[in-house]
């Protein structure tokens, strides 16, 4: 338990509060005692199942005490922002399926196999390392050596369905929180889309892998974008559709959600309390 004198500063921040998550904070007091507890919190700072009477909070390396905390009080870091991916997410499938769907009917290749020859390709094509001409003389080729790469540029238009019952929920959320999309986006794709809505209508800025020049596989992403979004980690929730994209944020002590489908992530934001 902790004791009477351990106390948090007030300009103390949430270190490593990823939700559900338990995590030991030791701060350091002006008397020779230690404070030491594992606890929880969800994202909005809350204390959870702890059992304790008396609580401290996430605080970073070096923080002073200053006064205890409750169980449910509420600790000064909350969740100022939301990052949403966009293939698979605010759309209703990932490009990859899409390809893969209009080219099994094409070609009579099986789509798993189409998706296999296509996701080598991801990192350098979304981060613009590859030209569009590249990626489908590597490609097509994957597929069949005997196509003409030129006869499939059309695929730059046969592109994923906006998932808009998602964006009228992203437009409820930017009255109480800054929005960002990050996506691996595609430099003769994404244009498509711009025709289709206003971007700044639902988000307050774009990253996109293919103007980045790097891909969200590059922890580095981290590092280029989070000046600009100028928020601590912990103050951002990343959402996703692929688990090995959000391991990175994870890292940088970011909040993450796994998108699974529409309800499950309303239900899931509701649990946070955003």
């Amino acid at each position: 338990m902790l004791g009477d004198n351990c106390v948090i500063a007030d300009d103390c921040k949430i270190k490593n509060s990823v939700f559900g998550d338990n995590v030991t904070t030791t701060s350091k007091i002006r008397t020779k005692t230690n404070c030491k507890e594992t606890i929880k919190v969800d994202l909005n700072g809350k204390i959870h199942n702890s059992g304790l009477k008396s609580l401290g909070a996430f605080v970073a390396d070096g923080c002073t005490l200053k006064k205890n905390l409750l169980p449910g009080e509420v600790i000064t870091t909350k969740i100022k922002a939301i990052i949403f991916d966009w293939f698979g997410v605010c759309t209703v499938e990932n490009w990859r399926d899409t390809l893969a769907r209009e080219l099994h009917q094409k070609l009579r290749i099986e789509p798993e196999i189409i998706k296999e020859k296509f996701k080598p390709l991801i990192p350098a094509f979304a981060s613009a390392e590859i030209s569009p001409q590249e990626f489908l003389e590597k490609f097509i080729k994957f597929l069949n050596p005997a196509l003409n790469p030129n006869d499939f540029y059309y695929l730059f238009e046969i592109i994923p369905k906006v998932n808009w019952e998602l964006l009228e929920f992203v437009l409820e959320l930017k009255k109480k929180y800054s929005l960002f999309l990050l996506s691996n986006n595609f430099g003769p794709v994404f244009p498509n889309y711009e025709k289709e809505l206003d971007f700044n209508k639902y988000f307050h800025q774009l990253f996109l892998s293919h103007q980045l020049k790097m891909s969200k596989t590059d922890s580095q992403i981290w590092e280029r974008i989070l000046p600009e979004i100028n928020l601590q980690p912990q103050e951002i929730l990343f959402i996703d559709n692929t688990e090995k994209y959000l391991d990175p944020a994870k890292k940088k002590g970011i909040n993450t959600l796994l998108y699974q489908d529409n309800e499950q992530l309303k239900k899931e934001i509701k649990k946070l309390g955003l």
